[in-house]
Formats: structure tokens, sequence, C-alpha cells
């Protein structure tokens, strides 16, 4: 036996008052001597014998009345073996319903979610009502979507059919915290948790978590109904943009991942622009496995450009196309806010080649006054005074950045802004002279700031004076100089800062005077300028804020769906969306003018074609204790908690009932 408030044990010793009184009311009698025995001769033994004994009874009853109303309140509990299949009277379940994506994959006629629901309709027929019932979808897996003491089982299975299966990603992990928090809030002893589900398994700890979930809820009856889907199926999981320069007329390349969930076989993948084909390519499968493909187009205008992947029809066509929308600029606009030395060279630079860029300059005191969500880039050489959480917040918001460092920076005050946002540290600055200067050493051409920037021959003639230091860990060195020192760096986990670790000036290098520095500070402006508005996708269920797509007139914002239905944006700042509901491609639109897009898709989660297998269910069976998986043909028994509460509250409530009779009588 086990107690759910222990706490309360320590009031046992107040079972020992009515003994205390006792013996105190025995010791206040007195010896009193009479004259004459007559009265005394009346007095039969037995019923001195009577009168004592009922002291006795009342004294028990009273103690026994003490002691239970605490136990009561201690809520003791006692092991029995209940069957998981079975809902007992009075008894807590909790229905776990996977609503999810995947589960609206249909066989024979019904969705993978509507056979879950008809497989425990039975198992509710025949369970005891009146039951606690708390249904939840891991679509919204914070809330219960039903929670009531239930007197039928045409109640519950009315609740079921009302859900409907829907786009959004599912989160079973969430869903289980909550029931988790539930049944600690609410101290149940014996609840049931039934799952129905196709258990998904996505990327990272996953199972790993579902382990440790599993444990926690290993004292309470719990089961899993497995939904499998074995037919045809090809689904594109996610496409991908690699880091590349947007620009008109040069090559822009996607990537795709498509996965096979049933029979082997060729199916062929398209590429369409704007509703036009542009590509095409033929998908060879054998068995479950997985294809990556790459696609390339040149657009030939700036601006929105809408594009999807699709696959050819199969048994489930909500996974067959995947959407996206590049944004190819018409002009970068660039904010310059460095030394004058430094501002005259790369003046110069951008002037070069100035067609796609759009360049403003500012001194340090006047950069705070600048709206910088207007600009897509900025250039900085000196970190020192300049507002560091406008930066950040910038940087939020999608900017670029290019960090020069600085003739006079003060080292530490860059490394502040560093550490606040994971770049590079600058640990020293080191010194040539005459002819001992550092070259340029290896690059990654690989990488669109250096693709395809010769033609012909490498060069690499520039010379340099004076370098900073920084220690480069795991971001990504594009360039470096001769001994190995970081020269082009970009921080890991975020391709919107490039940190250049040189200085246009006379006293540093004499790179700005060669042919190499005008197009690679193009290169890399563009690759800053186009990473804000590199690919507008999100998934279903996202908010998004209008801010974000640098939007310069908000007046008379609209937002058309795939469906063709039209929203207003709510929100204060910055126009906030969230009916991101349907996949497909999203259109904003300005005094009726369209203004830019955005494609909203699947979550990738949802459309993987990865489930728990059954080593995983047999791993999570043995940190359960028991079998997990749903067997008709098996009679599952778990070991469970009985509370005793309520007897014993009722058994206190005789005693005291008892205890009045015998005291009235007395």
């Amino acid at each position: 036996m086990t107690f759910l408030n222990p706490f309360f044990l320590y009031f046992l010793p107040l079972a020992t008052i009515p003994v205390i009184l006792h013996i105190l009311n025995k010791s206040r009698f007195k010896k009193v001597e009479f004259s004459s025995l007559q009265f005394l001769l009346e007095l039969q033994n037995d019923v001195i014998k009577k009168l004592k004994l009922k002291q006795l009874l009342l004294l028990i009853l009273r103690t026994l009345i003490i002691i239970l109303f605490i136990m009561a309140f201690a809520r003791p509990v006692i092991k029995t073996e209940r069957s998981s299949l079975h809902v007992k009277q009075g008894q807590t379940l909790y229905l776990v319903v996977d609503n999810s994506f995947s589960m609206g994959k249909t066989s024979k006629g019904q969705t993978l979610m509507e056979q879950q629901i008809a497989r425990i309709i039975p198992l509710l027929e025949n369970s005891s009502f009146p039951a606690n019932v708390r249904l939840i979808k891991t679509t919204s897996p914070g809330q219960f979507d039903y929670a009531e003491l239930t007197r039928s089982a045409e109640t519950v299975v009315e609740e079921l059919t009302e859900v409907e299966v829907s786009s959004m990603n599912g989160d079973l992990i969430k869903t289980l915290n909550t029931i988790h928090k539930d049944i600690q809030k609410s101290k149940l002893v014996s609840p049931l948790i039934w799952v129905l589900s196709d258990f998904q398994k996505p990327d990272g700890d996953y199972t790993a978590e579902l382990e440790a979930k599993i444990s926690d809820l290993s004292e309470y009856q719990m089961l899993f109904f497995q939904a499998q889907f074995s037919e045809e199926n090809y689904s594109i999981v996610e496409a991908i943009f690699p880091n590349q320069l947007l620009e008109i007329n040069s090559p822009v390349s996607i990537s795709t991942q498509t996965q096979n969930e049933g029979q082997s076989g060729q199916i062929p993948l398209g590429l369409f622009l704007e509703g036009e084909r542009a590509g095409r390519s033929l998908l060879d499968f054998s068995d479950k496995n997985t294809q990556f493909s790459e696609f390339q187009f040149i657009p030939t205008s700036s601006g929105v450009l809408n594009g999807k992947l699709s696959l050819s029809d199969d048994n489930f066509l909500a996974d067959n196309e995947h959407y996206f929308s590049v944004h190819i600029p018409e002009k970068i606009k660039l904010l310059l806010t460095v030394g004058e030395e430094e501002a005259n060279y790369l003046q110069k630079a951008i002037q070069v080649n100035k067609s796609g860029l759009s360049l403003e300059t500012v001194n340090r005191q006047e950069f705070a006054a600048r709206d910088l969500y207007n600009f897509d880039v900025i250039i900085l050489s000196q970190i020192e005074g300049i507002n560091l959480d406008l930066i950040t917040s910038y940087l939020e918001q999608g900017g670029g950045l290019l960090i020069i460092p600085g003739q006079d920076e003060d080292r530490q005050y860059y490394n502040q802004f560093a550490r606040k946002n994971q770049l590079p540290i600058w640990t020293q600055t080191r010194s040539f002279s005459g002819d001992n200067y550092l070259k340029l050493g290896t690059i990654d051409e690989q990488h669109p700031i250096f693709q395809n920037i010769w033609k012909g021959q490498r060069k690499f003639n520039a010379r340099f004076y004076r370098i900073p230091e920084f220690k480069s860990n795991n971001h990504q060195v594009i360039a470096t100089y001769e001994q190995g020192q970081p020269f082009l760096m970009i921080p890991e986990n975020n391709s919107q800062i490039v940190i250049m670790a040189t200085n246009p000036s006379r006293s540093w290098s004499d790179i700005q005077f060669t042919g190499l520095f005008a197009p690679l500070v193009h290169r890399i402006l563009t690759y800053l300028g186009g990473q804000k508005d590199f690919n507008y996708s999100y998934t279903i269920g996202d908010t998004i804020s209008i801010g974000d797509f640098n939007i310069e007139d908000t007046q008379d914002l609209t937002i058309t769906t795939p469906s063709a239905a039209e929203y207003i944006p709510g929100g204060e700042e910055n126009k906030i969306f969230d009916k991101t509901q349907d996949p497909g491609i999203y259109k904003i639109y300005t005094r009726n003018q369209p203004v830019s897009a955005f494609a909203v898709n699947i979550s990738k989660h949802e459309k993987k074609c990865e489930y728990l297998s059954n080593q995983d269910f047999e791993k999570l069976g043995s940190i359960y204790g028991s079998n997990l998986i749903f067997n008709k043909d098996k009679t599952q028994k778990q070991t469970t908690a009985g509370e005793l509460s309520p007897w014993i509250f009722f058994l206190t409530l005789g005693l005291i009932f008892a205890e009045t009779w015998l005291s009235q009588s007395e």
C-alpha cells in the first residue's frame, strides 16, 4: 500500500486524544463515603460490566474515526491487475487522436484516423459508464477538446467522429506532456491512456524523448493503436535551395528529397514555374528508399517567381506537391557606415557594377536615425558606438550584414557583439612590414561567392600588411590567408553575416587596387542581399509577420490564399497573418497590386515515410514494463493502482453514526 498524500500520516498521533480524554475523565472521580450501603446493594454486577464494555467500544470507535479520517486524506492506494481494454466505471480515459496530415492517407475507403477510431468503438461499447473521458488531438497538444463525465459510449463516439484530419503537424510528445501534467494536477490514481497514431518518426532525438515520456507514464495504464499504410505512395519531403547568388540571368538550383512508402517503381517528378513546365526527372525507387534530384532554372526578370515540384498520381495525392517562392531582387539596398578611406574604396567597388545595387552612406551619428529595415545589407567597419540591440533586431528580421574590421576598431567592443550573436571571436591583430606580407591561401570555389569568379587562371596577387585573427571553431571559412588564418567567414548557422578579415585601407592591404576586390565585394553583397528574400517557404500553421517581406507601401494590404480566399492581416506591429491553413502559394497585394508572395507547405515531419519500428516498440515496451501495442486477440492486463479513500470515507461515516447512537444510549 502506498499513499498519494503521505504528509497527513504525521497527524496519526491525534488518534490518542480519545484515550487521553478517557483517562482524564476517569481521574476526575473522587471517593465519597456513604453512611449506608443500601443503594450499592441494588447495583448488579452485570450492569457494571455492560457500562464498562460500552465505554470501551466508544473509546475504540472514536479512535478509529480519527485514524480513518486521517488515512482518507492521505489517500491510500493498493495495486491490482486490470485490463487495459476495458474502462471501469468512474475511471478516467485519455483519448489521444493523431489527426495530423499523415493520418489522412486512405485505405479501403477510410482514412487511417477513421480506421483507428473504428477499432476502439467496440472497446468503448463494452466499457462501464459513467466515466471521465478527456479527448486531445496531437495537432493541438496543449488543450483538451473534450473533458467531461460521460454517461454513455455513444457520446464518446459522437465526439470522435467529429474529429477531422488536419494539414497541421502532430506532436505526440507535447500531447503526452499535457496528459501527464493533468494526471498530476488531478492526482488521478489509475487513468487509462489510449493513443491512436501512425507514430511517425521526426528528426532529432524523438525516440529518446518518447522513451523518457513513456518512463514517466509507466505507472499508468497505456495502450497504442498503431495505424499502418503499406500501399504505393511517393512523397516530396522537402525542396532545398543551396546557398547561391540570386540574380537575373544567373542559374538558380533547387534540390529535392523524395521518399517511397510502399512498392518499388519509377515515377516522374516535374518542375513548374508560374504554371509552366520547366524541368522533368524520372525517379527510380527500389523498395522503401529515398531519391535526391536537382533542377536548375534561369530567372529572366526580377521580382517574385513562384513554382512547385510535382509527382505523378499515386494512392495519396496530398503529399505529391511542394511549393516554393523565390524573390529575385531588383535592387539590393545597401547602407554603408565605415571610415572615410574605407568608404572611398568600397563605393568605387560597388559602382563598378551597380546595376543591382543601391547605396546610401551614413556616419555613425546618423546610423541610429535610419530605418534599418528598409535596407537589405548593412556594411560596418567599426562597431564601437553602434547600437548593438538595433543590429541584432535587424538580423532577426532577415537583414544581411558585412563586417569589415575598422582601422581603429575596439576589439573588446566587437567581441561583446560577437558573443551575443555567436560570431567568431577576434583574438589579436598581427602586423607585417616591407616584403614580409601575407597573400591569400585556399579558397572554397564551390561557394557562390567564389563560384566562377575568375575567367581563366586564378590570381591571388593581393598583399596584406595587417590582419585581424579570428577563432574559426565551427564557423564556415570560405577563404584563408596563406598561413591558414581566416580571410572570409560565415558564422555557423547564420548565412546572413559575412566577416571579411581585412580592411580596404593602404595601411592594411592593397586588395582594393586588385581586380579581385570589386567582383568580390559585389558577390558578397549580392549573396547577403539574396539571403533575405531567398526562399519564402513556411509550414502549415505558421504565423507570419508581413514585416519580413520588406514591403514599403503597407496601405490596403490583403493576402490571397491558394483557394482564392482574401484576408486582411491583423496585428498592430508588422501586420500578422495566421491563416496558413492550406498548402500552396499565398500572394500579397497592396492597393490591389501584387507586391510579394510566399509558399506554404505541409510539415516535412508529416511527409516523411519514417515510423517507429517494431524494435522501437519493443524497447518502449521494456521501459513501460508491458506490451504497449493493441492486440485484439490478447487480454492485455496491467498492474494498476486503486484508491481506497472513497471506501474509507464511507466506513468513517458509518462509525460516526455508530458512535452517536452509543453515546445517546448511555
